[in-house]
């Protein structure tokens, strides 16, 4: 109801995840669970709430305007009817051929022109990034959790120019810092390589073992309904995360997780209960298992609320302040961020920008070399230190900075009219010229550069 009523305000459906891809992500596991449990139940109570809820979904879907959880569904729907069928040989054959048939009617209705607009999207440029980084490191990854910090040296330069051409024309901007891969799998690829990719799919792949195996033997009409919903759910989680990266966030996740845990618990229930161990030795496993659960999420509360949630918190108080003027308050509020959070990366970068407009000119140029310490190329910091050594006047440690900006993103029309103008100041008219039209060529109705090129004129 949320997506719904956010619907009228952003004319796309977020509700309180945020993001349409993240609450899509949500719907396409959660629409075959219910559809499950309203198979396995009777009551027409209930019956009524799950058709509700299945419609209300659907319409949800539809404002969330992603591509690729109906994709996703589709998946899980083909799952839903494999599974329900699949006892039966002769209704599986019949099944199958009708989703052929289906599907080549489907595939020249939506999936051909699904692939044209994928095509026009900037999901492939971002991709090509992070093959390039799978290459690149190809057995261990990166480093789990550091895929923001090692884009930038892999990042195709052409990311940059489609926010100027076809980004442009769907009012899309290039980002500064790319968070995320869009695609689950190569994310996963990049950060931990084929080992922890090998490992993601083997988890997945004994699970549907389990499933297919348990769907053969369980008795009760009710849990077989109940753990073919929850199976399509994860389906359709695993093909919206081609181009999605929901598995990243809590609030997508989570369900993931659970169906996979709910399935399995389906799976070993058993009418008889196991024979006890030993009462000695049963005890024992008991409270080893205790002190590590509690030991981990210990470390999970100290890591979220001791840290992350302290830090985002004098953050946004370093923001409110600069927003309001008070530079010196956001300068303490940023600090006291950092301080609780050296990796909190947008905090330093918020400091050396206060660092700036206070003048303190070398605490702004320490603090931005700082961050290259931590993520190398974060954001725009070779280019704000250009600008900071400039207007220090030290011209020539300010192009070494713009050149190495220049270098990782070409296209950036501030760069360039940065670095005119300070070929200007240094008396050479001839390169001035060459990046200001540089400039206009990308943007041709610049003002700032339409301006410059008056006065080199």
């Amino acid at each position: 109801m949320i997506g719904i009523l956010d619907f009228r305000h952003r004319r796309v459906a977020s509700g309180s995840f945020g993001n349409p891809n993240l609450l899509s992500g949500y719907m396409v596991i959660a629409l075959p669970v219910i559809t499950g449990l309203l198979l396995a139940n009777v009551n027409k109570v209930r019956k009524f709430l799950y058709i509700t809820s299945i419609i209300t979904i659907l319409f949800v879907l539809y404002l969330c305007k992603s591509r690729g959880a109906w994709l996703a569904l589709a998946g899980g729907a083909l799952t839903f009817l494999i599974l329900l069928t699949m006892n039966n040989k002769r209704r599986l054959i019949m099944l199958v051929l009708s989703m052929l048939f289906a599907g080549t009617i489907i595939f020249s209705l939506f999936l051909v022109p699904l692939t044209e607009e994928l095509l026009l999207d900037v999901r492939p440029f971002i991709w090509r990034g992070t093959v390039k980084m799978i290459k690149a490191h190809p057995v261990i990854g990166v480093g789990y959790g550091t895929y923001l910090i090692n884009y930038p040296d892999y990042r195709s330069k052409e990311y940059f120019f489609y926010s100027h051409t076809l980004g442009k024309e769907r009012g899309w901007q290039a980002q500064d810092v790319t968070d995320h891969a869009h695609s689950e799998y190569l994310e996963i690829a990049s950060e931990t390589g084929l080992i922890g990719l090998t490992a993601f799919f083997s988890i997945i792949v004994i699970f549907f073992v389990l499933i297919i195996k348990a769907l053969k033997d369980v008795k009760g009409a009710k849990e077989r309904f109940i753990l073919i919903g929850l199976a399509s759910g994860v389906v359709s989680a695993l093909i919206d995360n081609t181009v999605n990266i929901s598995m990243r966030f809590v609030s997508s996740s989570i369900f993931f997780w659970f169906s996979m845990a709910a399935s399995l618990a389906i799976i070993s229930k058993s009418p008889s209960p196991p024979p006890s161990p030993a009462r000695g030795e049963g005890k024992t496993y008991i409270n080893a298992g205790l002190v590590i659960v509690i030991f981990l999420l210990g470390l999970i509360f100290y890591k979220t609320t001791c840290i992350d949630f302290r830090a985002s918190a004098y953050l946004m108080k370093g923001v409110k302040s600069r927003t309001s003027g008070e530079w010196q308050a956001a300068i303490n509020h940023y600090k006291k961020a950092v301080s609780i959070d050296p990796y909190l990366l947008t905090a330093h970068y918020r400091l050396a920008f206060a660092y700036n407009e206070v003048g303190d000119l070398d605490k702004a140029i320490e603090t931005y070399k700082g961050i290259g310490q931590i993520a190398p190329h974060y954001a725009k910091t070779e280019a704000n230190i250009g600008k900071v050594y400039m207007k220090k006047g030290m011209l020539n440690e300010a192009l070494l900075y713009f050149e190495k900006a220049e270098n990782l993103n070409p296209y950036d029309i501030d760069l360039l009219c940065n670095i005119g103008s300070l070929y200007m100041r240094l008396g050479d008219l001839s390169n001035a010229k060459c990046y200001v039209r540089r400039a206009l060529t990308i943007e041709p109705g610049n003002e700032y550069a339409s301006s410059v090129m008056k006065e080199l004129k």
